[in-house]
């Protein structure tokens, strides 16, 4: 198991007496005076603190190397080690705001806010700055003054000292400003005057209404597989704007609880009703299935005071507070049970004092998956880590005791998880392996809409419907 050294305790103490300090100069003092003060009191935390150990095996330069954006497809992404807990969500004050995509129409105020947290332990002055792309991700041809009223850089200028924790923060936030245009969209995050030295990257879209979906969630057409898949059938009415050639010129993406890894692509059109201006997405080859999968597995890390929801065993002996999950094992031949989930969700809190944002600590949590040892690997994922199959999230397996464990560094809150299995590099993440599949499944799916006219340089999102396998 990897190991993160311990600090000593009273150095918290310390800290929140001169953070106090801080709080009451704030006020005061120009920026560059508070990014002096701010400075000065992360110093005083490290002086009497061990960093956190990362995954990464170089950490001498985090920093990733500058990035050529033309022709690559964009993707969430951090290139910084030290940078953890990036969410992008729809401007709210309820704690469970991530549970939320980052999906606004184009006409109205709702805006996105996107937040993360700097482990790193030194102030830092960064900048966002967003890119239009195409619907299959690549940057567009638009221009900068095409989608956005303002120059595209803007400072990431709201931050917060954690408070109270024993592993030191700053958390970053940026509410984003309203764009012109519809269609893809990339915020990318970079410090100081070095705009391609990308650190973080972010999907949302934002979308016009001009045609109407009707949706039906129903089980496969494929009889083998009726109690495993469900079939998403959808109908597409484009009276309310002009269209040629339809059946190529609209184009849509499908996806299940968010998930961009396994969205499905592109999917033509079975007919094309050109006097009724309607278009019908019903097959019978599996192009609109999705295997139904289980409800996911939780657990409830809002405190170190208690035994949360799947919760076994918590220390807070040393200076990073640890839990250990309830030991899971395969629910592949179990019969379907359902439950209440996030749907691969989580939000951040700390039941104590409702303040997530800046008093939820950094904790050890260790989970254990008892299954027989597996050709491929097997990795923990959700939407807390971007259903990412890297060595941050692979699990080890224990001969002697014959079972998988890992330990993952991670924000209080409130988590869905799975065991995903993966056969070689080239192959998908299988959630059914360790989860099973079953058609009852309550998911959530979300159809976007894309097109383009003769002579525009980008793609439009010319509607957005968001449902549940449930209505």
């Amino acid at each position: 198991m990897p190991y993160y050294p311990y600090f000593c305790d009273y150095s918290l103490q310390i800290y929140e007496s001169i953070r106090m300090i801080s709080i009451f100069l704030h006020n005061f003092l120009s920026k560059s005076k508070k990014n002096i003060l701010l400075y000065f009191v992360f110093v005083i935390q490290i002086m009497s603190c061990v960093p956190l150990e990362t995954s990464n095996s170089d950490n001498s330069n985090p920093v990733t190397q500058k990035t050529n954006l033309s022709n690559i497809v964009l993707q969430n992404q951090i290139n910084n080690p030290y940078i953890r807990t990036v969410m992008l969500h729809p401007q709210s004050d309820d704690m469970r705001k991530t549970l939320n995509p980052p999906v606004v129409p184009i006409i109205g105020t709702q805006t996105l806010v996107l937040e993360f947290d700097d482990l790193e332990g030194e102030f830092h002055d960064y900048y966002a700055k967003l890119i239009h792309c195409n619907y299959d991700w690549t940057q567009s041809r638009l221009q900068q003054n095409d989608y956005l009223q303002d120059f595209n850089e803007f400072p990431v200028s709201n931050y917060e000292i954690s408070s109270n924790t024993r592993q030191p923060y700053i958390h970053y936030q940026i509410q984003l400003p309203l764009v012109k245009s519809s269609g893809n969209y990339i915020v990318a995050v970079y410090r100081g005057e070095d705009p391609d030295n990308i650190l973080i990257m972010r999907r949302f879209v934002a979308y016009e209404n001009r045609v109407i979906i009707s949706t039906d969630v129903r089980a496969s057409t494929d009889v083998l597989l009726l109690e495993e898949n469900q079939q998403i059938e959808f109908e597409i009415d484009y009276s309310g704007i002009e269209i040629s050639n339809p059946r190529d010129a609209v184009k849509v993406i499908l996806r299940q609880n968010d998930r961009w890894d396994n969205a499905i692509y592109d999917l033509k059109p079975r007919t094309v009703r050109e006097f009724e201006k309607k278009l019908e997405y019903n097959f019978f080859g599996l192009e609109n299935n999705f295997k139904g999968v289980n409800e996911f597995r939780q657990f409830d890390a809002q405190s170190v005071l208690y035994l949360g929801f799947n919760v076994e065993q918590i220390d807070v002996s040393g200076t990073v507070n640890r839990l250990r999950l309830v030991s899971d094992e395969s629910r592949k031949e179990n019969p379907y049970l359902t439950w209440l989930d996030l749907n691969g969700g989580y939000y951040i809190n700390v039941s104590e004092t409702g303040r997530g944002d800046y008093e939820a600590d950094y904790i050890k949590v260790f989970f254990t998956l008892k299954v027989p040892k597996q050709e491929g690997e097997v990795y923990i994922v959700g939407a807390f880590n971007d259903w990412q199959s890297n060595e941050e999230n692979q699990m080890t397996y224990f001969e002697e005791a014959q079972v998988y464990q890992k330990s993952l560094y991670i924000k209080q809150g409130y988590y869905n998880y799975a065991y995903a299995y993966q056969a070689n590099s080239l192959s998908s993440l299988d959630l059914t392996k360790f989860e099973g599949s079953h058609q009852a499944t309550e998911n959530i799916y979300d159809i976007l809409v894309y097109f383009r006219a003769i002579g525009e340089r980008a793609d439009r999102v010319i509607a957005y419907q968001r449902f549940s396998s449930y209505d």
